[in-house]
């Protein structure tokens, strides 16, 4: 039996942990991408069309294009893609750098956005916040 929340869960610690090590590095990252195959094995899925500076939207279009071709093709039971997002909790709140996580699953019909708030010290010492999620 297939467990929404494991694969949820799977696929956003693997896109945060990619996320802040970009992060981390160079203070910033293109959009990454990972799969759950139906043996439940969480995978990056990787693009390159040769442009050295894509823009984050036409990254993010052709990872949904890829991944919900291997969904509709049964290959895959679960995607994420993960981007950088300036973001307000709610309409009190100021906007914020966040690492947003799109996931859609198999076994659902609703999209999820979790979002990471994150903040840089002077140290440079990454410290994510408390997430919330949209329901797309």
């Amino acid at each position: 039996m297939i467990n929404i929340q494991v694969d949820k869960l799977s696929l956003i610690n693997f896109s945060l942990k990619m996320a802040k090590e970009l992060l981390l590095e160079n203070g910033e990252y293109y959009p990454i991408a990972s799969s759950i195959n139906l043996n439940g094995d969480t995978k990056p899925i990787m693009y390159f069309d040769g442009n050295e500076n894509p823009l984050c939207e036409d990254i993010i279009t052709k990872y949904l294009e890829i991944l919900e071709m291997k969904i509709k093709n049964s290959e895959i039971r679960a995607y994420s893609i993960a981007y950088d997002v300036r973001v307000s909790r709610n309409s009190e709140s100021e906007k914020t750098d966040a690492v947003a996580i799109k996931i859609k699953h198999i076994e659902t019909k609703e999209i999820i956005i979790y979002y990471y708030p994150y903040i840089f010290s002077q140290q440079r010492k990454l410290t994510i916040g408390d997430s919330w999620g949209e329901i797309q």
